[in-house]
C-alpha cells in the first residue's frame, strides 16, 4: 500500500472498518482518487484491468485505459492491499433549451465508466454509501446556483440498472413511468454526445459494434424469484440483447428528494 498511501485524496473521506476474518485483522477501505493521481501508479492500473478482464469478454487493455484516462475520479476498494473493486466517474456539464424560451438550461452530470466489484465481495454496500454521498454533496454545491444534477448510467447488466430502483424513487426508463421531454432531451444529447451513431433513439439502446465489452455467461445466473422481479423484467424487456454487448441508457436526477427510503437511510448512516 505504500505508493497508494502516497497519493493525494481528492476528497478526505474515506471509509475503515475492521472485518475478523479466521482471526486476522483485515483492513477495508474505499478511497476515492483523481485519475490523473493514478494513471503513473501501473500496479493499480493492471489490477482495475486484470478485474474488469476476469468478469468480461472483449476486453481490451486500449480500450480500457482510454476509457479511464477519460474519466475524472476512481474509487477504489481495497481489502487489505487487494483491490476489490473499482469505479470510474466524468463530470459533464451541457447547456439545454429548455422548449419554453430561447434561454438554454445547465444542467451538471456524472457519468459512470467502467464499475465492477469482486464477485461474493459483500462489501459493495460501502461504496455505494461512498458513492452516493460523492454525488449528494456535489448535487447540492451545483443546486446553490440553481443548476440540477443528473447521473447518467449506462447498463451493461441486470445489477447495474439495480441500482436505480434501489436509490432513486424517479428515473428513467423505468417501469411504470413516462419519462419528461426534457429528461429524453437529456439523455439523447447525452448519449449522442458520448457514443454517437452507435446510440438509438428510438429504444435507447448503445448497439455492440464488436468493440464493446460485455458480462461473462457464468457471472449472472438469475434465480426464479429474481425472475420475477418487476424491474429485471422490464430491464430484460428493454435490452435483451445485453449479453452480446448492448448497453441500456439510463439517466436520474441526484437529489435529496429523490432518493428512496433506502437511500435516505444510507444517508443517516453516513452523517
Amino acid at each position: 500500500m505504500q505508493n497508494i498511501l502516497k497519493l493525494v485524496f481528492l476528497f478526505d473521506f474515506e471509509t475503515f472498518f475492521i472485518n475478523l476474518k479466521k482471526g486476522v485483522c483485515v483492513v477495508m477501505e474505499c478511497k476515492v482518487f483523481a485519475v490523473k493521481d493514478i494513471r503513473e501508479n501501473s500496479k493499480i492500473v493492471e489490477s482495475m484491468f486484470l478485474l474488469m478482464k476476469k468478469y468480461y469478454e472483449n476486453m481490451k487493455k486500449d480500450k480500457f485505459l482510454m476509457d479511464l484516462y477519460d474519466k475524472n475520479d476512481v474509487f477504489l476498494i481495497f481489502e487489505s492491499d487487494e483491490l476489490k473493486g473499482f469505479s470510474t466517474i466524468k463530470k459533464m456539464e451541457l447547456n439545454i433549451e429548455n422548449g419554453k424560451d430561447s434561454e438554454k438550461k445547465r444542467i451538471a452530470g456524472f457519468f459512470s465508466g467502467d464499475t465492477i466489484i469482486e464477485k461474493g465481495f459483500s462489501w459493495g454496500i460501502e461504496f455505494q454509501k461512498e458513492w452516493i454521498k460523492y454525488c449528494l454533496l456535489e448535487s447540492e454545491k451545483n443546486m446553490k446556483n440553481g443548476v440540477k444534477t443528473y447521473w447518467f448510467l449506462i447498463s451493461k447488466g441486470i445489477k447495474t440498472y439495480m441500482y436505480l430502483p434501489t436509490y432513486f424513487k424517479n428515473f428513467c426508463p423505468k417501469a411504470g413511468y413516462m419519462e419528461s421531454e426534457m429528461e429524453k432531451k437529456i439523455k439523447d444529447i447525452y448519449a449522442e454526445k458520448i457514443y454517437k451513431s452507435r446510440y438509438c433513439k428510438e429504444n435507447g439502446i448503445v448497439k455492440n459494434d464488436g468493440t464493446n465489452d460485455f458480462l461473462r455467461e457464468n457471472v449472472v445466473v438469475l434465480s426464479e424469484k429474481q425472475l420475477k422481479n418487476k424491474n429485471i423484467q422490464f430491464f430484460l424487456e428493454k435490452n435483451p440483447n445485453y449479453q452480446k454487448g448492448d448497453e441500456l441508457v439510463c439517466l436520474a436526477e441526484i437529489s435529496f428528494d429523490n432518493l428512496t427510503n433506502l437511500g435516505k437511510r444510507v444517508l443517516k448512516e453516513i452523517f
